[in-house]
C-alpha cells in the first residue's frame, strides 16, 4: 500500500509540473477534435511503423523472425504462459514491475505506445503517427538483441546473425542518405524564388503547405494565398475568391501537397482560365505554373 501511495504522489507532482503546458494542450485538443490531417490507421499502418523502425520492409521481416525466435524460446509450454499471466496479474494488483519477465516487460513497452493510439484512432479522431511512437523503438531493438543473444549455444550462428544485422543496417543507412524520401520543400522554394516574377501569386493547397514553403523561401514580395482545405468547399471558393485573386495575374503558381485526387481537382479548376506551362513532380509535392 505504501508503494501505491508513493506512485500517486509522483503522479500529482508530474501533474503540477505539467500545468504550464495545460492551455496549449487544451488548444491542441480542440483543434485536433475539429479535424486533423491524419487518415484512420489500418493494420498496414502498424507494419509501416515497424518497417520504419527497422529501416525497410525487408529488415522488418528479418527482425520479426528474430522476435518470434526469442518469444518461442521463452514460451515453450503452457507452464511458461501461466508464469507470464501470473506476472501480469501481479503487476496490475501491486503496481510493481519487478515480477515481470524481462521479455514480457519489453513487449509491453513495445506494444503499448503503438496499440493505444491505434485503438483510440478507431473510436475517435485519428492520432496514429509513426514518429509519435519512437519511444517504443528502444524496446524493439532490445528484443532483437535478446533474440541474437539467445543463440549462445550456437556461436557460429550468433556471429552470422550479428554480421547479417550489421550489413542490413548499413544498407539501410546508405539508402537513407542517397534516396530522397522527405518532401522536397527546399527545391520547390528555390525554384519559385528564382523563377517567379515580382508580385507573383502563389497558391497553396492545403493551407499547411504554406508554412513549410515559407521556411525555405526568401522572397517577401510574393502574393501567397492558401486554398480551402475541405474538398466540399473548393468549388464554391474557386468560383468567387480565385477569380478575384487571379484577375490581374499573368502567371500563377500552385503548390500542392495533398492527396492526388484533390491535387488533380485543383489543377483542373485552374486550367479553366489558365494554361499549364510548367509542371514538376517533387517528392510529396507538385509545383504547377499557369499562364
Amino acid at each position: 500500500m505504501a508503494g501505491m501511495g508513493q506512485w500517486i504522489l509522483l503522479q500529482i507532482i508530474l501533474l503540477i509540473l505539467y500545468t504550464p503546458w495545460a492551455s496549449i494542450f487544451i488548444e491542441q485538443t480542440q483543434r485536433h477534435q475539429s479535424g486533423f490531417w491524419l487518415d484512420q490507421p489500418t493494420l498496414s499502418s502498424i507494419v509501416n511503423s515497424f518497417s520504419a523502425f527497422s529501416g525497410s520492409r525487408f529488415s522488418f521481416v528479418c527482425f520479426s523472425t528474430l522476435l518470434f525466435f526469442i518469444i518461442a524460446l521463452r514460451v515453450r509450454d503452457r507452464r511458461d504462459l501461466k508464469k507470464w499471466w501470473c506476472a501480469i496479474k501481479s503487476c496490475l494488483q501491486n503496481h510493481q514491475l519487478s515480477g515481470l519477465n524481462s521479455v514480457l516487460l519489453l513487449l509491453v513497452w513495445l506494444l503499448t505506445p503503438v496499440l493505444l493510439p491505434f485503438v483510440l484512432s478507431q473510436i475517435s479522431t485519428p492520432m496514429y503517427l509513426t514518429r509519435g511512437m519512437i519511444g517504443a523503438s528502444p524496446a524493439f531493438y532490445l528484443l532483437i538483441a535478446k533474440g541474437v543473444d539467445s543463440t549462445d549455444r550456437w556461436k557460429a550462428m550468433k556471429l552470422v546473425m550479428i554480421g547479417f544485422i550489421v550489413l542490413l543496417s548499413a544498407g539501410n543507412v546508405w539508402k537513407y542518405h542517397t534516396k530522397i524520401k522527405k518532401e522536397q520543400w527546399r527545391e520547390v522554394a528555390y525554384h519559385v524564388d528564382t523563377q517567379a516574377g515580382r508580385g507573383a501569386l502563389v497558391l497553396f493547397y492545403p493551407p499547411f503547405c504554406q508554412r513549410a514553403f515559407n521556411f525555405y523561401s526568401h522572397r517577401l514580395d510574393l502574393v501567397k494565398e492558401s486554398l480551402q482545405e475541405k474538398t466540399s468547399e473548393i468549388d464554391e471558393m474557386y468560383g468567387k475568391r480565385l477569380e478575384t485573386l487571379m484577375k490581374n495575374q499573368q502567371t500563377v503558381w500552385a503548390i500542392l501537397c495533398d492527396k492526388r485526387e484533390d491535387r488533380e481537382k485543383v489543377v483542373k479548376t485552374l486550367e479553366e482560365g489558365y494554361d499549364v506551362i510548367w509542371h514538376q513532380h517533387y517528392v510529396g509535392i507538385e509545383l504547377v505554373q499557369f499562364k
